[in-house]
């Protein structure tokens, strides 16, 4: 960091020779190389005029380079309470702030001139720093890290990305924008941080860089519709007709399908259609992709529900009570007949039911979504065994096994079905495979 030099506007000040104000004089005395003048001078114009942010950060500046980093910050702090927007103000409180190894702060300051300025690169480079010193520091207490260990350090810009993905879904933007910028240093040309940096800039309400960070992920990621439609949506809040024409084309390149969540593209391009078609005053139109919105919305809340009954229905499967879960698999598959999961897990709680007539429909169904799942193909084998038909477990277990040749449970029933029909040769012979595997050993049972 000491390599980065504070700011203090020297484009705005007359040269020493044609200063006419107390702040001109000190910005040509902070030129000049003289400090601890510049000081003097400088609190005279801030008394003179306490509401002048330009005075408070070109006095910040002066007691920073005399070392006196608290008071520095102070000033900075009260430039940046004048005018929110003092770009020169909050990179130097930035500086300031991880002179006083306070890393974390640091960070967030360094993100917020992102924010005001994108193509500020000393800023990016700072937060970069700030960053890693912050984790390096491992400081669980710091106001940055919230209490968790982001171990940023070291990591991929893939798992940044993650990170950063959990982060903004928690409402920590700064701690988001961090890890972005980390894995832009690392990959400028990633697109999926370029996209969530847009969403960052969103939540924020800065929506003119959010449009320009989608409009990047784009240009990287062009065959992404989700991106394409993210910026269409953001765009038609500024240029109705513009948008328009983007969403319309995204959602026409758009896969079909149901809708995958409340952030879901397709959805959000929808409510935008709605509200610009309704700007333009064609309420026709509006309504219609109104309408098209809530259903989807409506679908997204039922299939999050569907899970949550799922994960209740592999708990209680887990815990040795099929009838509760075979009733909360029920209520999955009602609310989210596509599901393969629920339709599969529905199945093998039917079977310790002994149900065997409606765990082999759930298989079936299972399988008509999913058909080269071998998991599906070797829970609906099992069913088969126990019921004793005997061949129709081996062609299930043969597909899957030429699906996932080394997927130890099926081998392990394979053997167990060819030494229920006698057959010693096929049984040891996938007893071996199973032990390569390091499945069970076959052989030893009973």
């Amino acid at each position: 960091m000491s390599c980065m030099v504070l700011r203090f506007g020297l484009a705005v000040f007359a040269v020493a020779a044609q200063a006419d104000t107390l702040l001109d004089r000190g910005l040509a005395l902070l030129a000049d190389g003289r400090p601890g003048a510049a000081q003097t001078t400088l609190r005279k114009a801030v008394e003179r005029d306490p509401e002048s942010a330009p005075a408070r950060n070109a006095l910040g500046v002066a007691l920073s380079r005399a070392g006196r980093w608290p008071e520095a910050i102070g000033e900075f702090q009260n430039a940046l309470r004048i005018a929110p927007t003092h770009a020169e103000a909050q990179f130097n409180l930035g500086i300031a702030l991880a002179a006083q190894r306070r890393h974390a702060e640091a960070a967030v300051a360094f993100g917020a001139v992102l924010e005001l300025s994108p193509e500020f690169s000393d800023a990016r480079t700072g937060l970069a720093a700030a960053l890693r010193a912050a984790t390096a520091s491992a400081s669980k207490k710091d106001g940055f890290l919230h209490g968790q260990d982001l171990a940023v350090t070291g990591l991929l810009p893939e798992e940044l990305a993650d990170h950063a993905a959990q982060l903004l879904r928690n409402g920590e933007l700064g701690a988001a924008h961090a890890a972005l910028a980390e894995a832009l240093r690392q990959r400028p040309d990633f697109a999926l941080a370029r996209f969530l940096l847009g969403r960052r800039f969103e939540l924020g309400g800065a929506t003119e860089a959010a449009l320009r960070e989608y409009l990047e992920g784009s240009r990287l990621d062009p065959e992404n519709v989700d991106f394409v439609l993210r910026y269409g949506s953001v765009l038609a809040q500024i240029e109705p007709e513009e948008g328009i024409a983007v969403l319309t084309q995204g959602l026409e390149n758009a896969p079909s399908g149901p809708a995958t969540g409340r952030d879901d593209p397709r959805t959000q391009a929808h409510f935008a259609l709605g509200s610009a078609w309704a700007r333009l005053g064609d309420r026709g139109r509006a309504e219609s992709h109104f309408r098209e919105a809530r259903a989807r919305r409506a679908q997204a809340h039922a299939r999050e529900q569907a899970l949550v009954h799922l994960n209740q229905g592999i708990a209680r499967l887990n815990s040795g009570d099929p009838r509760e879960a075979a009733l909360a698999l029920q209520r999955s598959v009602t609310l989210a007949p596509d599901v393969p999961e629920a339709l599969h897990m529905l199945g093998v709680a039917r079977s310790a039911l002994h149900d065997w007539s409606a765990a082999s429909e759930s298989f079936q169904a299972a399988l008509a979504a999913r058909p080269a799942d071998a998991y599906i193909l070797t829970s609906y084998a099992s069913a088969l065994y126990r019921q004793g038909r005997t061949e129709q477990a081996v062609n299930l277990l043969e597909k899957a096994l030429r699906i996932d040749p080394g997927r130890s449970d099926s081998l392990c029933l394979l053997a167990k079905v060819h030494r229920s029909l006698g057959r010693t040769h096929a049984s040891n012979r996938e007893v071996e495979r199973a032990r390569r595997a390091g499945a069970c050993n076959v052989a030893e049972e009973p």
